[in-house]
């Protein structure tokens, strides 16, 4: 660690702030742990943008119905970026690529919903190209099973929700990034 610190003198350090991971912030063997034996008035403070992110990022597990929603999102995603040619047929018909979901970062989910927003019509025709006879069964079987789930009235009320909250989500974290 000492060569990390590139000569400063840790005893002089009143504060130390860094995300909220266990490596870093772990009480017990992480670098919050190592710093507090050097020296005990370091205090931790923690990132407040990887705070928020966590916030984000774990608050719509605890509602079985805003799981169900990231849930098919992470299924569409998965569905046209699991095959060149399904990826293919989505790009010719939307101009605008979805993203994955991430587990750390909130934004990325503001990412995977504006494209579904946006372009919801047509990524529903992307879906509907791929019930055709000639697809093979699985392909035909995951479209005919996302199609539904996404006009469910349920996960359209939360497209429209989430694609609000998240944008203003997004332009606070933006403004943190920048604002440090």
């Amino acid at each position: 660690m000492s060569n990390i610190l590139h000569g400063l003198d840790i005893t002089m350090c009143r504060g130390k702030g860094y995300d909220n991971a266990s490596a870093k912030a772990g009480v017990h063997s992480g670098v919050q742990a190592r710093i507090c034996q050097l020296n005990p008035k370091a205090l931790f403070v923690p990132c407040t943008n990887h705070s928020l992110n966590l916030c984000g990022v774990h608050s719509f597990a605890t509602v079985p119905s805003c799981a169900t929603f990231f849930g098919t999102l992470e299924n569409l995603y998965v569905f046209f970026s699991g095959s060149t040619y399904r990826w293919t047929i989505l790009l010719t018909n939307v101009e605008v690529r979805g993203k994955r979901l991430s587990e750390t970062r909130w934004n990325a989910h503001c990412e995977a919903v504006k494209p579904l927003f946006k372009c919801f019509k047509k990524i529903s025709n992307a879906i509907e190209e791929l019930f055709g006879a000639s697809e093979t069964i699985e392909t035909r079987g995951t479209a005919q099973t996302l199609l539904p789930s996404m006009c469910d009235f349920s996960f359209l009320c939360f497209l429209c929700l989430w694609n609000n909250v998240l944008k203003e989500v997004n332009h606070v974290q933006k403004y943190r990034v920048t604002f440090n």
